[in-house]
């Protein structure tokens, strides 16, 4: 296995479509701090590390500690993109260690670790060439397609589904920075992009930047990832940009297990298609299969499902039931035969027996004029422990904080736009500077965004 944490975005694109043939890759971000890197390369056990050349990162410390063999790499000027010289520039045991894992696994994939302790996920070569063939079947991608890499490729999303679906299709990809969005504007205004997967997160960012609705006669369409849009976020952007968006359901583990056609195929706001090429299941607490419109817990079996954890058996027993995978998601399958995500298990609301899910509420808040998003989080009570009570955190993130809207109004408009008797308390993210636009959570529940819910873990905010 190679550890590979180089920052040159093209070079790491090239290793990571070539180097697979040779080697099982494991993607890291090269700016991970010191305290991550050596637990995480004690778990992997590489047989090198690949680092850029002349950097003193705290991979390269982390290395040094464990007696792992270091390689540096190099971008070469004027050479076609993502050409890379490297070099041994420390040899050790490492090196002579049997390899671990079998010649099939490609990648191990690492999960962002916003739940915990980062998952260490391989990927096998047949793994992630289905799910690539399979998506771009679906989406009509192929050789007159170019696509945009704006996601980090040391993620599932990034590596399988931004860059080697394209890749494999025959497609032009273009890497361009991390979450760069004002290079994928000028792109797309040049008339290169014909499609693009990306966060969730990037995509509101696009809406925010189009203040008035734009036409890219060579856009096909646009796919989120990462999480789940609201209807009316979809809408905007469908508006702004006059293509279709199609939104899918993914995880680490599983590939793309869902996914929405392009037109003239139907396609539901706020839904997450059909499946893919595998078998999705929804069973209720009883362990039975819920009857469809009831929401159930997801369990997925197919070709494109790992095969179990690198290193954590206990976790595997957990998440493996009869041979189906448990990605901890709730959903229901409506009469048009798309899933519709609820929620996460872990996230669900008990509210004196009623369960709530906090992304209806999430969804509920982003339609308030002037938020830029929102939380739905379970508030613990005198009168019940984990009772969900109404109440506003408007301006608790900033003093300077502005809203034209009152806290009843923000109470009454949520209340108006999902299920009656649903009660949660709400943290909104109002913009602090009307002229710019920006806007940022408390910096004490600042973190990455999560695979599929708010850009705020819910179990940092107040309760």
């Amino acid at each position: 296995m190679l550890a590979w944490a180089v920052a040159d975005r093209a070079a790491t694109a090239a290793a990571t479509i070539i180097l697979p043939a040779a080697a099982t890759l494991a993607p890291l971000p090269a700016d991970a701090p010191g305290a991550s890197a050596g637990p995480l390369l004690a778990r992997l056990r590489p047989k090198a590390l690949a680092v850029d050349a002349g950097a003193s990162a705290a991979w390269r410390i982390a290395a040094e500690r464990l007696g792992i063999a270091i390689v540096e790499v190099a971008p070469v000027p004027d050479a076609p993109a993502g050409a890379f010289d490297w070099r041994l520039a420390q040899a050790a045991a490492s090196l002579d260690r049997a390899p671990t894992l079998a010649p099939s696994v490609a990648y191990v994939c690492t999960t962002s670790g916003t739940t915990g302790r980062p998952k260490l996920v391989p990927l096998s070569h047949r793994q992630v060439a289905w799910t690539s063939r399979a998506v771009a079947a679906r989406l009509a991608v192929g050789p007159a397609d170019r696509s945009a890499v704006l996601t980090p490729l040391h993620l599932a999303n990034g590596l399988r589904t931004a860059l080697l679906m394209p890749a494999l299709a025959g497609a032009t990809v273009e890497i361009l920075g991390e979450a760069d969005v004002a290079a994928f504007d000028l792109r797309l205004r040049a008339g290169r992009i014909t499609f693009v997967s990306t966060a969730f997160t990037i995509m509101r960012d696009l809406v925010a930047r189009s203040r008035h609705t734009v036409r890219y006669p060579s856009l096909r369409f646009l796919r989120p990832a990462s999480g789940a849009l609201g209807a009316s976020e979809i809408g905007r952007l469908e508006s702004t940009f006059g293509v279709p968006v199609v939104a899918g359901l993914a995880t680490t583990e599983t590939g793309v297990i869902t996914q929405q056609g392009l037109p003239p195929a139907p396609r539901i706001a706020g839904a997450l298609g059909t499946p893919l090429g595998c078998e999705i299941r929804l069973l209720g607490e009883s362990g039975d299969e819920v009857a469809q419109g009831e929401v159930g817990e997801v369990h997925v079996r197919g070709p494109q499902v790992f095969a179990g954890y690198l290193d954590d058996p206990a976790l595997d027993a957990l998440v493996f039931a009869d041979g189906w995978y448990r990605p901890g998601d709730l959903a229901r399958v409506g009469d048009d035969g798309e899933l519709r995500l609820v929620g996460r298990t872990r996230e669900m609301i008990n509210r004196g027996g009623e369960k709530i899910a906090p992304v209806e509420i999430d969804d509920a808040l982003r339609e308030l004029p002037g938020v830029v998003d929102g939380a739905g989080f379970g508030s613990r009570t005198r009168r019940s422990a984990r009772k969900s009570a109404r109440r506003s955190w408007w301006g608790r993130a900033r003093a300077s904080m502005r809203t034209t809207r009152s806290r009843g109004c923000a109470r009454g408009w949520v209340r108006d736009g999902r299920p009656s008797g649903c009660g949660a308390s709400m943290l909104c993210r109002v913009p602090h500077r009307a002229s710019s636009g920006a806007a940022s959570w408390p910096s004490a529940y600042r973190r990455p965004p999560s695979p599929r819910g708010p850009t705020t873990p819910r179990r940092s905010l107040p309760r």
